[in-house]
């Protein structure tokens, strides 16, 4: 959220529209002034379904976001998000569910039984949500990085090139010296299957021309300029260490072990600071998506 004089801004929206709900009432709860924009950094499907929550509640809402990701939250085959995800999210939901009442009944333990209930519980709500979602599709887009002026507040929304997906921004505050990043810099491993690796690296050296101290990332904590280093860093060694081992004629299963263990040691640690996405859990599906996107490509 980003408080102006006449409004406030919101940096993606959430996964759907209940879980923005709380979000707006957090807003509310700490100022009463209107919400006027989104700005969706990407189109990945937890980064914009929140977008109905907010436009119900302000009817002149604007929603900015790059002209590519425009283009990929209706394009059939753009990857986890937009409006096809959604088609697949309805046919796959009913499956989990169905697949989770059984499990209920095999299950082991009254410990098992009762977190299987509650991801049923979710699955079943998230369901009915989705069978009544009227998505809030972007009203206004960029083809390069623009600044709005807005109630004191200078924003810049920079588009920097591909890394996460192919229309990436990043939110600027140039006074504050703070940058969001969306999931093109999260605190925990990175999700690789709709991006460009070797871009990815290039994008993050753009960014790091930008003044600032503080970044608001995808996932995890407000992390340090720092943290930008280590990010783009493990990129970049994940990239190298997969074309080592591809020409040194290393098949994908044997790779995803001996580049996971060389790198681990400097990445293991860092990369797993939370439950979900722990370096051990990702690493062999970041092997692949490299040796996909860059090995087998050239």
């Amino acid at each position: 959220m980003i408080l102006t004089n006449d409004g406030v801004v919101v940096v993606d929206s959430y996964s759907k529209p209940s879980a923005a709900h709380t979000l707006y009432n957090e807003i509310q709860s700490l100022t009463k002034q209107p919400i006027r924009t989104i700005i969706n950094t990407h189109f990945h499907w937890d980064h914009w379904q929140g977008n109905q929550t907010y436009a119900m509640h302000s009817p002149g809402l604007e929603i900015i976001t790059s002209e590519r990701t425009k283009e990929n939250l209706t394009r059939p085959d753009a990857g986890v998000g937009g409006l096809s995800y959604i088609e697949k999210q309805l046919t796959a939901v009913p499956k989990e569910i169905d697949t989770l009442k059984s499990d209920i009944l095999k299950a082991s333990s009254p410990e098992h039984k009762a977190r299987l209930e509650a991801n049923l519980q979710q699955a079943e709500s998230y369901l009915a949500e989705l069978q009544t979602f009227k998505p809030a599709l972007p009203t206004r887009t960029l083809t390069s990085s623009m600044t709005l002026n807005e109630g004191g507040r200078e924003i810049q929304i920079l588009l920097l090139g591909r890394g996460h997906t192919d229309g990436d921004v990043y939110i600027y505050l140039p006074k504050e010296k703070v940058v969001a990043t969306g999931d093109a810099l999260v605190d925990w491993m990175p999700f690789l299957n709709d991006g460009y690796p070797e871009d990815w690296v290039q994008t993050l050296t753009a960014l790091e021309k930008f003044d600032f101290a503080h970044i608001i990332p995808g996932h995890g904590s407000v992390a340090p300029r720092e943290q930008l280093a280590f990010f783009r860093s493990y990129l970049a060694d994940l990239i190298a260490a997969v074309k080592q081992a591809a020409a040194a004629g290393a098949a994908l299963p044997e790779m995803q072990k001996t580049v996971g263990d060389q790198l681990a040691g400097k990445y293991e640690q860092g990369m797993s600071r939370y439950p979900s996405g722990q370096y051990r859990d990702r690493v062999g599906v970041n092997v692949e998506a490299v040796y996909k996107k860059v090995v087998q490509k050239r």
